[in-house]
């Protein structure tokens, strides 16, 4: 009667009291079911969000190794000269403040050994190596964008990792954490690198659909996310309406942060970029090796191939999806996702914002 043809739904729990239906609950789905012939007896479109919360897509179906992932490292220091057997530390997960949910999923990646002298120098590494992405609307002090120079300040030789400074000890970590080796004479870091959740959650959802995030560049980890939720409403819905009732697949502010790892990312990297990144992955630390622009330009390499594992693997088959469905897609593409706004917004059937 006022007007309104056009609505956004998205499960949320933040500030209000829980009411006594619980998310994707039997009587949750005949409620949705009902929405939508409403909506399609009074004319009124739906957008359904791709996951609860407003920030993604995941849920508590979502499981560890199908989740937002990152590389992360622990660091011990050791004395060379002799045999060491030492226990490794497992590195710990990497939260920040948009991500929240612990888990203690954990597998090994790569062990090196450095010589103690090389440390980090390499600036707002966080950012540079997608660990963090802070939003450039609402938090001070964020890049816009992350300079790509044409000349970089190079340190004095001395702090740059040279590949023949770097020893593999991933064959000699042994199932129980311990590293077992003869180390040479010298200082020596071992780094210890293994892949772990981000931590990103479905928020700010009621507590049954609290979960974690799949992971943004792997179709399979979407698509199982999908299974477990929209394909269960399409099926519930069907026939629908063509023009009215559930027209949309809504993706809402990227609020899941970045993420760096994935499976099958050095093939990727390889067949993307043309070179292997296995030699460069001490640059996750800080550490420049061969040099800082050299190091710059691999983690450049790095953003480039996570930008496009997301947009194919993720918006791209979230959008496949959609219109497989007689949905479209629709997107605000800001203000914390590791693609880029204008590059994950041209995707989109319909772009969106939202201001205040």
């Amino acid at each position: 009667e006022v007007g309104i043809n056009n609505l956004i739904f998205l499960e949320v729990g933040i500030g209000v009291p829980r009411g006594p239906v619980d998310f994707m609950s039997e009587e949750w789905q005949d409620l949705y079911v009902h929405a939508v012939r409403e909506a399609e007896r009074l004319g009124i479109r739906i957008l359904l969000g791709a996951g609860p919360g407003w920030c993604g897509s995941g849920g508590p179906w979502v499981k560890p190794e199908e989740s937002m992932k990152h590389l992360v490292f622990s660091e011990t220091e050791i004395s060379g000269n002799k045999k060491v057997n030492i226990e490794l530390p497992i590195p710990e997960q990497r939260s920040t403040v948009w991500h929240t949910m612990k888990d203690p999923y954990y597998e090994d990646v790569a062990v090196y050994a450095v010589p103690d002298s090389i440390v980090p120098v390499i600036a707002d590494i966080n950012e540079k190596a997608l660990y963090e992405r802070d939003p450039y609307s609402s938090k001070p002090n964020v890049k816009p964008y992350l300079p790509a120079l044409a000349k970089y300040d190079e340190p004095e030789e001395s702090k740059i990792l040279e590949h023949s400074e770097i020893i593999n000890l991933t064959d000699n970590l042994q199932s129980d954490g311990h590293l077992i080796w003869d180390a040479p004479a010298g200082n020596w870091t071992i780094i210890r690198m293994g892949k772990r959740v981000t931590g990103a959650s479905s928020r700010p959802a009621p507590q049954p659909a609290i979960g974690l995030e799949s992971n943004k560049m792997d179709t399979l980890a979407f698509r199982n996310h999908l299974k477990n939720y929209t394909d269960i409403l399409l099926e519930k819905t069907a026939p629908r309406k063509e023009g009215v009732g559930w027209t949309g697949f809504h993706m809402d502010s990227w609020e899941s942060g970045a993420q760096n790892w994935t499976e099958g990312i050095v093939d990727e990297f390889k067949k993307r970029r043309g070179y292997d990144p296995e030699p460069y992955f001490l640059a996750y630390t800080g550490r420049a090796i061969e040099s800082v622009e050299i190091t710059e330009r691999f983690l450049w390499d790095l953003r480039q191939t996570c930008k496009e594992l997301v947009l194919e693997n993720h918006v791209e088959f979230g959008k496949a999806y959609a219109h497989r469905n007689g949905l479209e897609l629709t997107i605000e593409p800001y203000d914390m996702n590791p693609a880029g706004d204008l590059d994950l917004g041209a995707i989109a059937d319909v772009i969106m914002a939202e201001f205040w």
